[in-house]
């Protein structure tokens, strides 16, 4: 059939951000119904599908994206203006998987561990369905009825935003904001979700965004921010910081030249390779406190420690890594306001 609504619906372009002498190409991966409008989207972390929710309420996946890097591959209608519209030999898969009638679609959350859980959080009052999860995001024909309703005992108001806390090691812990503030759960996949209002720290507004940090550069960041904080964008009361679901904390707009960047240097690892156990040079000059975290390459943790006390002139330190697989991991060894780093290879 011929694409709808003309150049409506959702564009793509590649080299945005790292091609930026070049004017952007864009294509029109999707077209959407007469009237419909994009109202919220995300991406799978591959960057191979995309999720979009619409004023219609309905959420479309378009997938394969990773592989249409033409415009032939992924342009749905090389030429929208004409009647009917010239269509292309796309590659890009659509599908509608999710669709409530009339509902608005607030907010989409792609777990970052597992590409096939994914929740959808909805709007509107008087309704007693806002939370939607699935553990079949990437499945060929997943539609409506793959996704449970995980209402549980919240208080039937407008949810706004979902995350998967990739800090929680059992995986069920998912924090959503909603129009009275922040609600968690430690176990989504529970047939009876309990929900627990987390205001610590802030008054019972409506939380429109959630957002959870995840470090990519770590000459970038300082010792002092939390690995997997989580902000909480408010209606009226700014944005809220928080380490755990217990406290959130306001937070305060410095000026530019009164941030601080930590110090980083290379970090003294050795053996390296190395089967069980490493060490790390440290050389401290006062008693410390040090953080030492360790991560694969696609940044998630796999081991993190805190050593409290060191005593001064401690030289080194030993850390087992016999636990973890073979492959390249980064090292980050926190003391104070220093910060070294240094890429570990394990080989068992």
């Amino acid at each position: 059939s011929q694409p709808g609504n003309k150049g409506g619906g959702v564009w793509m372009a590649r080299d945005v951000l790292s091609n930026r002498t070049q004017t952007p190409e864009w294509w029109h991966i999707g077209a959407l119904a007469d009237g419909e409008v994009p109202a919220t989207m995300a991406f799978s972390h591959d960057g191979d599908a995309l999720f979009v929710g619409t004023s219609a309420g309905r959420v479309y996946r378009f997938s394969n994206l990773t592989n249409a890097r033409t415009e032939d591959s992924a342009d749905v209608d090389i030429n929208f203006l004409v009647n009917p519209p010239a269509p292309s030999d796309h590659i890009i898969d659509t599908r509608v998987i999710f669709n409530q009638g009339g509902r608005a679609i607030t907010g989409i959350t792609v777990d970052t561990e597992d590409p096939d859980r994914l929740i959808i959080t909805l709007g509107n009052y008087g309704a007693s369905n806002h939370v939607y999860y699935t553990e079949q995001a990437r499945s060929a024909n997943l539609n409506t009825f793959g996704f449970t309703l995980k209402e549980g005992n919240l208080p039937g108001v407008p949810v706004y935003d979902a995350v998967f806390n990739y800090n929680d090691a059992s995986g069920g812990e998912v924090i959503i904001g909603t129009d009275l503030g922040v609600f968690s759960t430690s176990d989504i996949t529970a047939n009876t979700v309990v929900w627990t209002q987390d205001n610590n720290g802030f008054a019972n507004v409506p939380v429109f965004d959630l957002l959870q940090t995840r470090t990519i550069r770590y000459d970038l960041v300082s010792n002092t921010d939390f690995e997997g904080a989580i902000y909480a964008a408010t209606h009226g009361r700014g944005i809220f910081k928080t380490g755990t679901t217990a406290d959130y904390v306001s937070i305060d707009e410095a000026p530019v030249a009164e941030q601080k960047v930590a110090d980083q240097t290379v970090l003294e690892l050795y053996p390296n390779p190395a089967q069980d156990q490493i060490n790390l040079g440290l050389n401290l000059e006062n008693r410390s406190d040090v953080k030492i975290n360790v991560r694969d390459l696609s940044g998630k943790m796999v081991k993190a420690i805190s050593l409290n006390g060191l005593a001064a002139d401690t030289e080194e330190i030993s850390l087992s890594v016999g636990n973890l697989k073979n492959g390249t991991y980064i090292v980050t060894l926190i003391n104070g306001n220093d910060v070294k780093t240094g890429k570990l290879i394990v080989k068992h």
